[in-house]
């Protein structure tokens, strides 16, 4: 990335010779598009992984990285929907398929300790728009950052997260993290964006123009956590507080019970 925005800055000072109009009238003067006969010319197009070819992603990642089964929990009520072979073979806003659904489900988050996948029903489930995001360290095509963020204000932008998507309006600062060598991007949405998954990329827009990028390495709260704060560590810990209170304290000892007020002495 580096070398591209050091190719950038060299091409906008690079002078092209401007050789006036075609004399040719004909949209494609070439007759042959394909003069040397190449096989892959008239190939599909493909955003798939070149070196995986056909196989099975999940097959695929399955042969390099031991297996870890987990569940698929719902996200509205904390119940296991299923299982799954690996969190490595899910991202975030990828659709689940889980066997007997009569819905589709996507997934909202992950937590690799535990194995734990929580899933959402339906494509335009509120907790799959993302209000904001961290990202970092950025990479600017002209060298240098632009003169707002420079000045320790706010850059109003358009950025995207995935290929072709909708330009969104955002408002981008310098996190605390940041530095001058390595200088980290908070972006808030004018409206939540979908798509935003860590380790993917996230580019920045004035207008045509590609200011820079940087990789997202953690995401906001989405539209649903605004209504519906962790609902799943919720219902989680009303279990194991269940779970607790059926437990006997010991003979001749003192168990403290943590409630919802405080610590119970028992």
């Amino acid at each position: 990335m580096r070398a591209l925005a050091a190719e950038a800055v060299t091409l906008t000072l690079t002078l092209h010779p401007n050789p006036g109009p075609s004399p040719n009238p004909n949209p494609n003067p070439n007759p042959n598009p394909n003069p040397k006969g190449l096989h892959v010319a008239a190939k599909r197009d493909s955003v798939g992984i070149c070196f995986v070819g056909k196989r099975d992603f999940g097959d695929f990642i399955r042969g390099y990285l031991p297996p870890a089964p987990g569940d698929f929990v719902c996200l509205e009520t904390g119940t296991v929907l299923g299982q799954h072979r690996g969190v490595a073979q899910y991202t975030p806003g990828q659709r689940a398929r889980l066997g007997g659904s009569p819905s589709k489900r996507y997934v909202v988050s992950k937590d690799v300790a535990t194995g734990t996948i929580v899933l959402c029903e339906g494509g335009d489930h509120p907790a799959l728009r993302r209000l904001s995001l961290r990202a970092g360290p950025a990479l600017w095509v002209a060298g240098a950052a632009p003169d707002a963020l420079l000045r320790g204000a706010e850059l109003r932008c358009a950025a995207r997260v995935r290929y072709q998507q909708p330009l969104e309006r955002c408002t981008v600062r310098l996190s605390e993290e940041s530095s001058p060598a390595a200088p980290m991007l908070d972006v808030a949405f004018d409206q939540p964006l979908r798509h935003v998954a860590e380790q993917q990329a996230l580019v920045l827009y004035d207008g045509e123009v590609c200011l820079g990028a940087a990789t997202i390495v953690s995401r906001g709260p989405s539209a649903y956590d605004v209504a519906h704060p962790n609902p799943v560590k919720q219902q989680h810990q009303r279990q194991q507080q269940h779970a607790d209170e059926q437990q006997p304290p010991p003979r001749g000892g003192r168990v403290h019970r943590l409630g919802t007020t405080g610590s119970v002495e028992v």
